[in-house]
């Protein structure tokens, strides 16, 4: 990479760092772009020139994070598939609950403006890895004959973007989000998967409802999910 892209690289980087930093500190209302500039040590027209808008840029910095997240789903070699769409599931649920206090500041604003560029872009993000993961069952077989993979990919990130908003709100506790996010996912492909890999969904619901049964605050559970 010549030495020009290298810096401008690794200021984009330091930008988005500084954002999700303030972010978190400030919440997305608390934002402005002077603030981010004075943050992130640039100008404010340096920022406009570079993402163009706050929800840009808010969106680069969550969406910087995001795509690493979903990349280290994608890499152990063989992993593909039903075993793919899991994996990014539960990757991108224990992430968000390993840096809970930047995964909440993140949740309340992608929650606060999810019909926004910010919220897509998020939503999008997310919805692109298990399109291609569900496009993988397609290959593999795994999936009934007439299912759409992409209809089928925007339902499965439409119930891990459910998932992640109760969790937000405090309607689901944090060690039941990777939980309860796999067993809604899994009823909905036991319906349209087949073979071992509908075997495999029903064994992982059952599995997961048995443990968020067991949850000494089941009846929360219970509430989010009927909500």
């Amino acid at each position: 990479m010549p030495l020009g892209e290298a810096r401008r690289a690794q200021r984009r980087a330091s930008i988005l760092q500084h954002t999700r930093e303030v972010l978190t500190r400030e919440g997305y209302d608390g934002l402005t772009m002077d603030r981010l500039a004075d943050a992130c040590g640039v100008t404010k027209p340096t920022l406009y020139n570079a993402f163009g808008s706050k929800d840009a840029l808010l969106a680069a910095a969550v969406q910087d994070v995001y795509g690493r997240i979903l990349a280290r789903a994608a890499t152990p070699e063989g992993v593909r598939g039903l075993d793919h769409v899991i994996a990014i599931l539960t990757v991108t649920a224990k992430v968000i609950l390993r840096e809970q206090e930047r995964g909440q500041a993140l949740l309340t604003a992608i929650r606060s403006h999810s019909h926004g560029p910010f919220g897509k872009a998020v939503h999008n993000t997310v919805r692109e890895a298990l399109e291609g993961a569900v496009e993988e069952m397609r290959e593999d077989g795994e999936l009934q004959p007439w299912v759409d993979p992409h209809l089928l990919a925007t339902r499965v990130a439409g119930i891990e973007r459910n998932a992640n908003t109760e969790y937000g709100v405090g309607d689901l506790a944090g060690e039941q989000l990777v939980d309860m996010t796999i067993y809604a996912v899994c009823i909905l492909l036991a319906g349209v998967t087949r073979g071992a890999a509908a075997e495999r969904c029903q064994r992982l619901a059952r599995e997961r409802q048995a443990i968020l049964i067991a949850a000494p605050d089941a009846d929360a559970v219970e509430a989010a999910g009927a909500g």
